[in-house]
């Protein structure tokens, strides 16, 4: 794992990654047309998050959180993509893996809303989770830094509820 979050990051801050797309775009190019004035969306964006994971219930516990994201923007409006999220118990050296497909839904600028049904792994137990989530990019050239906000629901023997919420830091290309 720590592998793969070390090359996400590695390639978010590269220089390879930070070529300034064309001006305009069409399917060929690597960006999606963009309203006058507005920025230019990146056709693909790859993302590394560091937040917190609150699971709710009876005996509520905040834990690390890492993870990666990537997207795939179909037009101005909607994206699809995957995620994957590594929420992580220190105190027990434990650890799960949630990964999902995504569908985003970008509305206004910078406004991004999330739809994700996939699977949580914890404790040797893999169970169907539903999230939906909110995040806002905030455009730094190539960069974005994103807070986000999500809410799992999850089907497991014992049914629960997350709260995600953190920083991602991502690179469109």
């Amino acid at each position: 794992m720590k592998k793969l979050l070390a090359l996400a990051l590695a390639f978010c801050l590269s220089p390879a990654a930070s070529a300034s797309p064309p001006e305009a775009a069409t399917g060929a190019d690597h960006t999606v047309e963009a309203p006058a004035g507005a920025h230019a969306t990146h056709a693909n964006h790859v993302g590394v998050f560091l937040g917190g994971t609150t699971f709710l219930g009876d005996h509520p516990q905040t834990v690390l959180t890492a993870g990666l994201d990537y997207e795939r923007r179909l037009s101005e409006l909607f994206g699809v993509g995957l995620l994957v999220d590594f929420p992580m118990d220190l105190g027990h050296y434990s650890f799960a893996v949630l990964a999902a497909p995504m569908l985003v839904v970008h509305p206004v600028a910078g406004l991004k809303v999330i739809v994700a049904p996939g699977l949580d792994y914890a404790h040797e137990e893999a169970a169907f989770v539903a999230r939906a989530g909110i995040g806002y990019d905030l455009h730094l050239g190539a960069y974005t830094l994103a807070p986000t906000f999500n809410f799992d629901y999850v089907l497991a023997e014992h049914p629960h509820q997350a709260l995600v919420f953190g920083l991602a830091l991502g690179r469109g290309f």
